[in-house]
């Protein structure tokens, strides 16, 4: 490898990537851009995603779609306050600043995207199940037909999301935390687009 080439050339290779993603300015977009990075390979923002055997009838495949978009190990890395998990969550703030610093950004344009980050995934980890919990496979099983998911979640078009997502001819998917996907959905209004760059440009980089 040379190594020398590719400390030359920086972020450059991702430049064109981050560009559009800081010109997002509709849900559609975000949702768009979290399907993008998704089937290039490049993150999995939100929520987990995947196709396999369907649990109560394995001799069909069907879209699973689950509790996700945490960078940190687990969800009680970033809800628990003691010292170990208080001082492995200011590690990774000052990490995602050094980051984002490399990608060309102001110490303070930085400061405020590794805190939407933070405050992005908090959100997504206070709604996700804790490992004891997902360990009930009943519990992690709840079909829907993609109509009445995306009923249930009206900012999240499943239709729209499957298909870009490359995947067609899905009636139904298997949801392993319908409480999460709410919570996401809510997020997709109340959290601003500007936060959402931040959130995505980070899938991208890390």
């Amino acid at each position: 490898m040379d190594s020398a080439a590719v400390e030359a050339k920086g972020y450059q290779p991702i430049k064109a990537d981050l560009d559009r993603l800081n010109n997002m300015n509709s849900t559609t977009d975000v949702l768009r851009e979290i399907t993008n990075l998704r089937i290039t390979g490049s993150g999995g923002a939100l929520f987990g995603m995947g196709v396999g055997p369907d649990r109560k009838n394995v001799i069909k495949y069907i879209p699973n779609i689950g509790q996700g978009g945490t960078t940190l190990p687990d969800r009680d890395y970033y809800l628990k306050d003691d010292t170990r998990s208080t001082t492995i969550r200011n590690a990774y703030k000052n990490y995602l600043q050094k980051m984002f610093a490399l990608v060309g950004e102001n110490a303070t344009t930085a400061a405020a995207s590794a805190a939407s980050v933070l405050k992005i995934e908090t959100t997504l980890a206070n709604a996700q199940m804790t490992r004891i919990q997902m360990r009930n496979p009943n519990a992690t099983y709840n079909k829907f037909a993609v109509k009445d998911l995306t009923a249930t979640t009206p900012n999240m078009n499943w239709a729209m999301i499957l298909n870009d997502s490359k995947i067609v001819g899905a009636d139904s998917v298997v949801v392993g935390n319908p409480a999460f996907l709410k919570t996401a959905n809510d997020m997709l209004t109340s959290v601003p687009v500007q936060d959402w760059k931040s959130y995505l440009r980070w899938n991208l980089i890390k």
